[in-house]
């Protein structure tokens, strides 16, 4: 019961996770830290099943139909899911919709995940479909125009993340 309750407050406490992953020029987040596009966590003592499990259970709970946006095997959880948000573009507020991947996947005491973009969809001034290199200029530079949405598309996906992970420095192990 202990160990139980030690486990749930080490996922309760997600405060650290926030930016962590940023969008790259390639389309894909990287881990800031490590430069690489997933983020390993530790839980020494706690078996795959368990970590699984947990998991499982806060998808269930938090998508309101979680049949339709998950699919599961032996040591992977995959999430399909889109998050509406608000932005600004120059001085327009506008929302954007980004359908995203996460993919979770289980070792004796390591959860996996990384989070893919499938598309980004803006509404509002200009209703389309955004490239995700739109906001970089030809030599990788952030658009100036385009920071706000960027900084919030990416405070997006880590909130994602934040849901389901306590992570804090240690983390950054490799998955090996």
């Amino acid at each position: 019961m202990k160990k139980s309750l030690l486990f749930v407050l080490l996922f309760i406490c997600s405060s650290d996770l926030f930016a962590q992953f940023k969008l790259s020029p390639e389309g894909i987040f990287i881990n800031e830290k490590t430069g690489k596009d997933f983020l390993v966590n530790t839980y020494e003592g706690v078996s795959k099943d368990i970590l699984y499990k947990f998991a499982e259970n806060k998808v269930i709970e938090i998508f309101i139909s979680p049949k339709d946006v998950i699919s599961k095997s032996k040591d992977m959880i995959s999430i399909l899911g889109v998050a509406d948000f608000e932005s600004k573009e120059y001085s327009f507020d506008v929302v954007f919709s980004l359908k995203y991947k996460i993919l979770i996947h289980f070792k004796e005491n390591k959860i996996r995940y990384s989070v893919t973009p499938i598309s980004l969809f803006k509404t509002g001034n200009g209703s389309r479909n955004w490239e995700f290199d739109e906001f970089y200029k030809k030599d990788e530079i952030l658009r100036k125009p385009r920071t706000t949405a960027y900084n919030d598309l990416n405070d997006v996906v880590n909130k994602l993340i934040a849901i389901f992970f306590y992570i804090n420095e240690e983390s950054m192990v490799d998955w090996e």
